[in-house]
């Protein structure tokens, strides 16, 4: 049912942004993760910076434990915002979780489980 309301909304107004992040959300708890996805994207096309809709694509693909993708999103959503503690704590996750192969004393580079590496740079 929820699904249909928001396929509305966005029918009604194709460009409200949250109707498709909130479609998003609907499609991931109902095990539509590929269609959820493209909701996420198409709300991210509307306003590259939507900090939940890249949290959320964080999400899936910390969930399918491709952990670069991950961090990129993760890194992407607070980059655009400081109101959302869930991509710092997904964030730190990852950063807890994996070895720290370089630091010096502005940057972190971290070698994440994917075989990829993820930088951190200090301000």
């Amino acid at each position: 049912m929820a699904i249909r309301c928001y396929n509305q909304a966005i029918v009604c107004d194709p460009q409200f942004v949250e109707a498709y992040n909130n479609m998003g959300n609907a499609l991931k708890d109902a095990g539509r993760v590929e269609e959820a996805i493209n909701c996420y994207r198409s709300c991210l096309a509307l306003q590259a910076n939507h900090p939940q809709a890249l949290t959320n694509l964080g999400n899936i693909y910390m969930e399918w434990n491709l952990i670069s993708a991950a961090a990129s999103f993760y890194k992407a959503a607070i980059s655009v915002t400081s109101g959302l503690s869930s991509p710092l704590n997904n964030l730190a996750v990852i950063y807890k979780q994996h070895v720290v192969f370089f630091r010096s004393s502005r940057l972190i580079i971290f070698l994440l489980a994917d075989n990829n590496f993820s930088v951190l740079i200090i301000e």
